[in-house]
């Protein structure tokens, strides 16, 4: 075959094969700062403000990317307090980029000991974000009586001897605490336990205790106390002894108990009534600070005043047969409603008023 016809044959085939594919030359790589949003960028507003927003590497701002936004003013939407580009809401900045603070509702990790976003101061969780405790003053009230942590009552102190006890429960007769906060104590025992003929009855009273030799006892009107009628020989056995009010104070207290406190006009009726009346007269536990003094605050020996209740017949106190010192005490005589004053350190007898004040059982 010669060659003008081998070509002529070869070039239909040569025509249809296609021509070598140019590759077009690679891009540029991207340049963030240029302003100019190219591949791989969500913004690029030319500058390196990282406090915008957008981002030094040319990235939206969002919270959470580590930058603290600057340019949206506090409350807008948006703004950035803080921005520590993690979840945990227990540190310095919260998931939406805010301070922690107390009420945002996430406890601060050894700032805060709770956070319950509320102003409550009842709850467990009170302002400033302390826990609620049993002492701090403030009664709670989000828990039901049985619940863990109920109270009943909380007096802001430690003593487990008064109306409120330490763990924040009204003292009652029976919950093993002597209560030791009135006068009269409203409670002369408290043993804990439902036994009545033991040493604390089930009403937390101590059984009464005999009285002392020679003398009588006459119960109170109010069942708190017992008074011990005793004559002046029982008080002063022997003659060269001192006699007077002294003297009957000193004998009551020997005996832990009080000279007694008439205060009331049922207890005088019942004392004016049990008295001997072979005796001319009985010390009580009235007395005056300021000696001669009609101004002077008389008092009974328990500290009682008589601003609640006057104990004296009409006349009296009358400052007549006071000593030298001007100085009087208060008796009563058998069957008078009230009482007298006199000299305090004339020959009586004395009653004794025992409440179980002295004793602690």
């Amino acid at each position: 075959m010669n060659r003008p016809v081998y070509i002529a044959l070869l070039l239909p085939l040569w025509l249809a094969c296609p021509a070598p594919t140019e590759v077009p030359p690679p891009e540029p790589p991207s340049q963030c700062g240029n302003s100019i949003v190219e591949s791989g960028e969500g913004c690029d507003d030319g500058n390196l403000n990282n406090e915008d927003d957008c981002t030094t590497l040319c990235q939206a701002a969002r919270c959470g990317d580590g930058a603290v936004r600057k340019d949206i003013p506090e409350g807008e939407r948006g703004y950035e307090s803080c921005d520590d580009a993690n979840t945990n809401n227990n540190d310095d900045c919260i998931d939406d980029c805010r301070t922690a603070e107390c009420g945002d509702g996430y406890v601060h990790d050894g700032v805060e000991a709770c956070d319950d976003a509320n102003d409550l101061d009842t709850d467990g969780c009170k302002e400033g974000c302390v826990a609620a405790e049993c002492g701090d003053g403030i009664v709670r009230q989000d828990l039901r009586e049985g619940d863990e942590g109920y109270e009943a009552c909380d007096d802001n102190n430690d003593w487990d001897q008064d109306g409120c006890t330490n763990a924040c429960q009204r003292a009652r007769c029976g919950d093993g605490i002597h209560r030791t906060d009135t006068e009269p104590s409203v409670e002369q025992c408290d043993d804990g336990n439902d036994i009545d003929d033991d040493d604390c009855s089930n009403d937390c009273k101590l059984p009464f205790p005999e009285p002392p030799a020679g003398c009588e006892a006459t119960p109170s009107p109010d069942g708190l106390s017992v008074f011990w009628i005793c004559p002046e020989d029982a008080v002063r056995p022997n003659p060269d002894l001192s006699a007077g009010w002294l003297a009957c104070e000193s004998f009551c207290m020997d005996r832990e108990s009080w000279s007694a406190a008439l205060d009331s006009q049922a207890k005088i009726e019942a004392i004016s009534q049990a008295l001997d009346p072979a005796e001319a007269a009985y010390w009580t536990g009235m007395f005056a600070w300021n000696s001669g003094d009609e101004d002077g605050e008389w008092q009974w020996s328990t500290g009682m005043t008589t601003e609640d209740y006057d104990p004296w017949l009409p006349g009296h106190p009358n400052f007549e047969d006071a000593d030298e010192d001007g100085q009087t005490c208060g008796w009563i005589r058998p069957g008078e409603s009230g009482l007298r004053d006199a000299r305090c350190d004339r020959p009586a007898g004395c009653i004794c008023q025992w409440d179980g004040y002295f004793v602690d059982p």
